[in-house]
């Protein structure tokens, strides 16, 4: 039978104070009992979310996130669409998207693919890239998909005739740290290109 709401509210209270214990062996065993009930307490979502900015609890926590389902993808979307919130969080939710794997999941990495921080967004993307491998039928959207490849493919248009403009006017710079550093942006381009048109 389903615990009554006052019971339920003090359980979760208490468990979101031992997530935030100073003992490590106290934050574990929070962890897994949070992960036992998350699904049906959503709420315990944030004080989860903030554990993984600790490489102590990362993977803890984000087993437990997973737990959550689908009814914590609402949760998760806020934090990672909130710029204030730290790297170390956002850059570590779309793993945990990617493994709840559902059309909200997908929608809320979609919606982050072109924000400012660059490697949030290539960590969106492999995370979207994950799920459609996963399950196909589920839709990426398009317009950002889009958008981002025209950027791609101008960065990489960019870095190439760049970087040949150099060697073309002196074939002794086609060693140096700047024209390494352009085929090091190309390649990275190319790989991008690839993995957006693979969604």
């Amino acid at each position: 039978p389903r615990l009554p709401l006052r019971v339920r509210t003090e359980f979760r209270m208490l468990l979101e104070t031992l997530l935030g214990d100073p003992h490590t062996e106290v934050v574990r065993a929070a962890i897994r009992s949070a992960r036992s009930c998350v699904e049906r307490e959503p709420m315990l979502v944030p004080a989860l979310v903030g554990l993984l900015a600790d490489p102590t609890y990362r993977r803890d926590a984000s087993e437990a996130l997973v737990a959550a389902g689908t009814d914590g993808v609402a949760a998760l979307g806020h934090f990672l669409s909130d710029r204030d919130e730290r790297p170390s969080v956002r850059r570590h939710i779309p793993s945990v998207l990617a493994r709840i794997g559902s059309q909200s999941a997908v929608d809320v990495l979609g919606a982050l693919l072109e924000d400012a921080d660059g490697h949030l967004r290539f960590k969106c993307l492999e995370a979207l890239e994950r799920i459609h491998r996963r399950d196909p039928s589920l839709q990426v959207p398009r317009a950002p998909i889009e958008r981002l490849m025209l950027q791609e493919a101008r960065r990489f248009a960019t870095a190439l005739t760049l970087a040949r403009n150099l060697t073309t006017s002196d074939s002794s710079l086609s060693t140096s740290l700047v024209v390494r550093t352009l085929d090091d942006k190309c390649s990275r381009s190319q790989d991008r290109l690839y993995r957006l048109l693979g969604l």
